[in-house]
């Protein structure tokens, strides 16, 4: 699958070739950019929590939570007021918290929970990047393939609707390396740039089609 990925960054002649795939192969490279994407992701929320840290950290607020607050305990759990919400294997479990229970956020106690805090904030944010990822790539997709449909009847080259199909799935390829990049160097306009690389790559194509049959 990487060696598929590179040659869709670099051949425009090679998608003639992947048209040609089945279905399987197809869904097998958009599950590989699914894991690459989520790998990345993962290196990326992790440096993103670091480096962001201790701005987060300056900025808590100091002061005293009662339990008759709301907030969000480190541990993954739901305090609301006096009681506790933890999710487990057999379903949410509930505990009672006792009626003089107290939480200090000043400096130390902050300091104490640095790690917690730190492990917390890099799963939510992490698990909030892999559901954004699936719309992000179903975005793409719809991108891509409405960009190929269009060249498809600007060009009149009558293709099967499953060769449209298997490219835009392929078409994440070079969509997903934007992102990547995207990720530590802003790129302006992102989805502009992302419909821009989508006609680039679609003209391409189409115009390395070996033969191109015409509509009377």
């Amino acid at each position: 699958m990487l060696f598929i990925h590179f040659k869709t960054l670099f051949s425009f002649r090679f998608y003639h070739r992947l048209a040609q795939l089945r279905l399987l192969p197809v869904i097998g490279f958009v599950v590989y950019l699914f894991l690459l994407s989520t790998l990345v992701l993962f290196f990326f929320t992790g440096s993103f929590v670091k480096n962001n840290l201790p701005v987060f950290l300056k900025n808590f607020p100091r002061h005293i939570w009662k339990r008759s607050d709301l907030l969000m305990v480190l541990t993954l759990a739901w305090v609301h007021r006096n009681q506790l919400y933890m999710p487990s294997v057999s379903g949410l479990q509930t505990q009672d918290l006792p009626k003089n229970l107290n939480f200090t956020s000043d400096a130390q106690t902050i300091e104490k929970y640095t790690p917690a805090l730190t492990v917390s904030l890099r799963v939510a944010l992490f698990l909030t990047a892999v559901l954004l990822l699936l719309l992000f790539l179903v975005f793409d997709y719809c991108m891509a393939l409405g960009v190929l449909f269009f060249f498809s009847a600007l060009k009149r080259v009558l293709l099967p609707k499953t060769v449209l199909l298997k490219w835009a799935a392929f078409l994440l390829g070079p969509l997903s390396v934007l992102f990547f990049v995207h990720l530590w160097i802003t790129v302006p306009l992102f989805t502009f740039a992302q419909l821009i690389v989508c006609i680039i790559y679609a003209q391409q194509i189409f115009n390395t089609l070996p033969e191109i049959p015409h509509e009377n």
